[in-house]
C-alpha cells in the first residue's frame, strides 16, 4: 500500500497524473481510483523520468526526460485513455489484495 502519494495534474485538455516515484502500478492506480472516483479510464501506470521548469502562469511545467538529465525524477504517470488494453487493466484494478504477478519490473 501506498502511504503518501501526492498526484499530480500535470494535463491542459485530458488528465495526466503522476508522482514521483517509481510506485507498484497496481498500487498507484488503486490511489487514482480512489480520489478521482469521477474520472474515467487511464492508462497503465509507467514508469517514467520527468523535470520540472518554470513557467509563467504554472506552478511548474512538467517535461519527459531521461535519467542523468540534471533536475530528472523519478515518475510514475497515467493518462486518460480508452485503449482495450487500458480498459482491461483500469477494470481489473480493486480493493482485492494485491500480488506482484501483475507488475513488470522496474527498467531504471
Amino acid at each position: 500500500m501506498i502511504d503518501s502519494l501526492d498526484l499530480v495534474n500535470a494535463g491542459e485538455d485530458t488528465y495526466e497524473l503522476f508522482s514521483k516515484g517509481h510506485h507498484d502500478p497496481v498500487e498507484f492506480m488503486r490511489e487514482v481510483k480512489k480520489r478521482f472516483k469521477w474520472m474515467g479510464t487511464m492508462s497503465t501506470p509507467e514508469h517514467v523520468w520527468m523535470k520540472a521548469i518554470p513557467k509563467d502562469g504554472y506552478h511548474a511545467w512538467y517535461v519527459p526526460t531521461s535519467v542523468g538529465t540534471r533536475g530528472a525524477f523519478p515518475a510514475t504517470v497515467c493518462s486518460e485513455s480508452y485503449d482495450d488494453k487500458d480498459v482491461a487493466f483500469y477494470k481489473s484494478v480493486s480493493d482485492a489484495p494485491h500480488t506482484n504477478e501483475n507488475c513488470e519490473g522496474d527498467d531504471a
